[in-house]
């Protein structure tokens, strides 16, 4: 697999061209197996459609076919399904100024929707590297609900960039995770209740996010 910067970002000025394509060239072989494997798998299942449409980084769609040659094009589609959602959410109830905030596992997403559209922007950064491909404007903290709690060399308590993800998950998932994430916290504290926690469909363990939170946050700092 070869990435081409004149067709990766056929524009000017060398080095958002040079750095959007390492991005690509970095990428392009996970994604491409990636969605070899769906499609197969779609296949398998008799999940039958005339196309299958992926979410690009500034909100619309393209081909998954598509996608496998130009994988840049969909390195923030997840977020950008997030604004997507927001700017329909702002349609429905006729407000036209919106800020999203989407908060995953690992980070929380926003960004702000004017008269009705969220802003455009082709001077991303994506992990620290350069991205030219237009995507929309999205701001990424480093804290979701699997982020990790911790207190560093200075005595001071931090937050992230550490996840526990979704395996094992906070401590509360009862799988194995011993450290105390923002979603133990949240338990602890009450904002989520172990009863509704993902509608009734998933059972969580209060005990066992105090007991992180106890050992490795709260008794630490005294």
């Amino acid at each position: 697999r070869v990435s081409l910067s004149s067709r990766v970002l056929p524009v000017i000025r060398e080095y958002p061209r040079l750095s959007t394509t390492v991005l690509d060239a970095y990428v392009g072989p996970i994604i491409a197996r990636y969605l070899s494997d769906l499609t197969a798998q779609l296949v398998e299942r008799d999940v039958k459609s005339p196309q299958i449409y992926l979410m690009q980084s500034n909100g619309g769609l393209m081909q998954v076919s598509v996608a496998a040659r130009f994988p840049n094009q969909t390195l923030l589609s997840g977020p950008a399904a997030g604004v997507v959602a927001g700017m329909e959410l702002a349609r429905r109830t006729g407000e036209s100024h919106v800020v999203t905030f989407d908060m995953g596992g690992t980070s929380t997403d926003m960004s702000v929707i004017v008269e009705g559209r969220a802003r455009e922007t082709s001077e991303g950064r994506i992990a620290g590297q350069d991205s030219g491909t237009p995507m929309l404007e999205i701001r990424t903290l480093g804290a979701g609900g699997g982020t990790i709690a911790w207190i560093g060399k200075d005595g001071l308590l931090k937050v992230g960039p550490q996840s526990a993800g979704a395996d094992p998950g906070p401590a509360c998932y009862g799988r194995g995770g011993t450290e105390p994430t923002v979603t133990d916290a949240n338990l602890v504290l009450g904002a989520l209740s172990p009863e509704s926690f993902l509608g009734g469909r998933m059972r969580v363990d209060a005990a066992l996010a105090e007991d992180a939170v106890r050992r490795r946050v709260a008794e630490p700092l005294g």
